[in-house]
């Protein structure tokens, strides 16, 4: 982190101010001039080096490129039992809603578990079965133009594909031009089929009986709207998702075909998800896929210069562009925050947001890359349930500290933004409740010193308790801090600031030991 921060440095300009010469321009004027960067970036070139290159064919979720527009997304992958390539589909708004039949998810609700009450949900893939048997095959993820491209080797010829999610559309485009051809010299055919998921919360397929009487959700049914294939998935809680494809052929040559493929989430209301899904499908088939795809790019080529940073170690550079990509992939100001899923769903005994520290180490990237618009939707999580989730919290007292780091996400987006008005009457307001949360674990001793009862470090020894840990320590620090400053900003700190200081003052130091600082 040291010689990361040392080469972050090093790329920004150090402005001296001088006295201006009678009659010449400001030296301030000229410094500010000579300060801003000239960024003339060949933008295909510099990022195209950090493409990510498959030179084998994955053969796994874990191993495939992945792409998505913050609320669609899919991890391609073959499949060599089944001789068949999958796109494995995922909208990250689709949850179950067990406790609130009228609403998108019960995530929110007292009383209610992501385990099983509003866990994400499996859509499942749209799946290509060659001609030919599978032997190899190559791809290649454009981060600048946010698109797989790739071949799929068989014992009759290739399939070259192009596969784009589209940033403004809940359409995914799947492009293949194939080679393929039987011994007569004609056209072998691929085909498509989807492959529904398991409607079951994915916390139940890993650990079977996990919650006693649980009940999956109905099984999926295939039908056709308006003739566009659909598959509607039904919920137990009320309403459906459903995913429609349609493939279409550009040109009178039947070696080249498009899919496009929707998945349509109107929870809590059934029996409109499929006419929104085929909607979408069709609009994109008319659009034709050279417009969609500029539509798409426009977006990412826009994306991208905001954030502009190069590094003299390519690995570190690979990386923070790659993850540039991932969190525009997975993020959007109009979707739900980011889960442990995100858009690229797999079965997991984790299927959905977990506050102990995933949540929380995601969003720091928004802030300084200058893409505060994609970190708004964790914003507006914790603003619109902010009371259900203190009292979750509270409910187990030891994890204040986590629900105390969610709320430094929400203090770094408005710092970045500048933003000190609802620093004072959105975030204050919070601050306030998580510091009473707070107050029954602090011990005053007769030194004068404020030690912390029993709290949790997360992820450690098992979530177990311990006295003045070093984690809930360093979180009440700041957040005292900072609600002293947002507090006083406007010149007029109110009676508590008093308070706050004097707790500031007296907290217990961090333990440490010849080692540095401990756990607690």
């Amino acid at each position: 982190m040291r010689t990361f921060l040392r080469l972050l440095l090093a790329t920004v300009p150090v402005v001296s101010v001088l006295p201006a010469a009678s009659g010449s321009a400001s030296s301030v004027q000229v410094a500010a001039a000579r300060a801003t960067p000239q960024v003339d970036v060949d933008w295909p070139a510099f990022l195209g080096r950090h493409d990510l290159v498959w030179e084998q064919l994955p053969n796994h979720w874990n191993e495939g490129p992945f792409l998505g527009n913050g609320q669609l997304g899919l991890v391609a992958y073959a499949n060599r039992g089944k001789n068949r390539f999958d796109f494995h589909l995922g909208r990250s708004d689709v949850t179950d809603h067990r406790g609130a039949p009228d609403k998108k998810t019960s995530r929110g609700v007292p009383g209610m578990s992501v385990m099983h009450d509003f866990a994400r949900l499996d859509l499942g893939r749209i799946a290509l079965f060659p001609a030919g048997k599978i032997k190899d095959g190559n791809f290649r993820l454009d981060l600048w133009n946010a698109e797989i491209t790739g071949r799929i080797i068989t014992d009759l010829g290739e399939l070259r594909l192009r596969v784009v999610t589209l940033r403004d559309r809940m359409v995914h485009a799947i492009e293949i031009t194939s080679t393929e051809t039987n011994a007569d010299g004609q056209p072998a055919p691929w085909r498509w089929d989807f492959l529904p998921g398991n409607p079951a919360t994915p916390r139940e397929q890993v650990f079977p009986g996990n919650r006693p009487g649980y009940v999956t959700n109905p099984n999926p049914r295939f039908t056709t709207h308006e003739g566009v294939p659909v598959c509607v998935q039904p919920l137990l809680a009320g309403g459906d998702y459903a995913t429609a494809w349609r493939e279409q052929t550009p040109s009178a040559d039947s070696r080249t075909a498009v899919l496009y493929v929707s998945t349509a989430n109107e929870v809590p209301a059934a029996d409109r998800s499929a006419a929104v899904a085929v909607a979408d499908v069709r609009a994109a088939a008319i659009a034709g896929l050279p417009s969609l795809v500029a539509e798409h790019r426009a977006w990412w080529h826009a994306f991208y210069p905001r954030s502009f940073l190069t590094l003299p170690d390519p690995r570190m550079e690979a990386f923070y562009w790659i993850q540039l990509y991932k969190f525009a992939s997975a993020s959007r100001p109009d979707g739900p925050p980011i889960d442990n899923c995100g858009p690229f769903f797999r079965v997991t005994q984790w299927p959905g947001l977990w506050w102990n520290l995933n949540v929380q180490l995601t969003y720091w990237l928004p802030n300084p890359t200058n893409h505060l618009d994609l970190g708004r939707n964790l914003i507006t999580e914790i603003d619109q349930n902010f009371d259900g989730l203190l009292a979750s919290f509270v409910k187990e007292r030891a994890k204040i500290g986590d629900f105390a780091w969610v709320l430094h996400n929400h203090w770094l987006f408005h710092r970045h933004a500048g933003d000190w008005l609802a620093l004072r009457d959105s975030w204050l307001p919070k601050a306030r409740a998580v510091l009473e949360a707070y107050r029954p674990l602090l011990r005053p001793q007769p030194d004068g010193r404020i030690d912390l009862a029993p709290t949790e470090s997360p992820e450690y020894h098992g979530f177990q308790k311990y006295p003045n840990s070093s984690y809930n320590l360093a979180l009440l620090r700041w957040l005292l801090d900072a609600m002293i400053e947002a507090d006083a900003h406007d010149g007029t700190p109110s009676p508590e600031a008093a308070d706050w200081r004097a707790t500031l003052a007296n907290l217990a130091p961090f333990p440490v030991d010849e080692h540095g600082i401990r756990i607690a």
